[in-house]
Formats: C-alpha cells, sequence, structure tokens
C-alpha cells in the first residue's frame, strides 16, 4: 500500500483511491493506539494516568474498526474510484498531526496536551469525513455522537487532573 503523503493528487498516474485513503486513516487510528499504550506504560505509576491512555487506546482501536467495517461495506467498484482533494488532503495533514507529536513526553502535561491536539486535529476530521461520506446513514447520526463524546470526555479528563499532575515525569 502506497503511503498518501507522497502522492500527488494532481499526477494522472497517481491518483489515490478511496481503498487508499481508508487504509491510510486505519494507519493512522492503530498509530495513534499504539502512542497512547505507550504512554500507559510510561506512566504506569501513576494509576489515574494509565486507565486513562489506556481508555484513549481503546477508543482509537474502537475508531480503527469503524473504518474497517467502513470498507468492508463498500462495494469494490466504490472502493477504487479516485478519492476527492478533500479526503486525500484530510489524511495528509492526519498523518502530519501524528508525526509531529510521536516524540515521547516527559511530563504528563505534556502528553496531556500532545493528545489534545491529535485529538482535535485532522485524525477525526479523517474519520468524520469517512464517516459522513461512506457510513451507512442510519449509523451515522450515532457515529457522530460517540466521537462528540470521545473529544469531551478527553477534555473533561483534562481538565479534571490538570491542576494535580502535570509535572509528573514518564519513566521511559
Amino acid at each position: 500500500m502506497r503511503d498518501i503523503s507522497e502522492k500527488r493528487l494532481c499526477a494522472e498516474t497517481n491518483i489515490v483511491t478511496v481503498e487508499e485513503v481508508i487504509q491510510q486513516a486505519i494507519r493512522l487510528e492503530r498509530e495513534a493506539e499504539l502512542l497512547y499504550a505507550r504512554w500507559q506504560s510510561a506512566f504506569a505509576s501513576y494509576p489515574p494516568i494509565t486507565l486513562l491512555w489506556q481508555e484513549y487506546a481503546e477508543e482509537e482501536a474502537q475508531h480503527a474498526c469503524l473504518l474497517e467495517d467502513i470498507r468492508a461495506r463498500l462495494p469494490v467498484e466504490q472502493r477504487r474510484r479516485s478519492a476527492n482533494k478533500e479526503m486525500v488532503d484530510a489524511v495528509q495533514r492526519a498523518q502530519a498531526a501524528l508525526s509531529r507529536h510521536s516524540l515521547r513526553p516527559a511530563t504528563v502535561g505534556e502528553a496531556l496536551v500532545i493528545a489534545s491536539e491529535i485529538e482535535n486535529s485532522e485524525i477525526n476530521a479523517v474519520l468524520e469525513l469517512l464517516v459522513r461520506r461512506f457510513a451507512p446513514e442510519r449509523a451515522q447520526a450515532m457515529i457522530h455522537a460517540s466521537l462528540r463524546e470521545h473529544i469531551a470526555k478527553m477534555e473533561e479528563s483534562m481538565r479534571s487532573l490538570e491542576h494535580t499532575i502535570l509535572g509528573l515525569e514518564a519513566v521511559w
């Protein structure tokens, strides 16, 4: 599978397909899941933080499964179609956002800031776009509500934890 970030939509021989966009979006969700799992280990001496990163990782795994389900339900001819510029651009921005944050945070506060940037970045925008475009209509409202709940939960966790734990250090 080609990496979309290295492709140019305008080159006729390098048209990005819907399949490639969905596969890249699945990879991004899995990367975010692994990032949060690493943080779970790095902050293992702080149980509330460990639980927070575990929940984030589980949510990213659910997002990847959702995208895999959307992909499986799409007819092959639809997956082979050229992706539109909005889809390609969103995936490229999501990849860039996740790449910027692949470093190891030194403190819980730094990790929370990075998590906020990731969760409010293009990764969820890609998921929303693909859901809006390809999920069955009856499932879209439920999926959008779940995504809004995911973001709200993350923001509430950050607010409740930020005053007491921001300086706690990671153990890499």
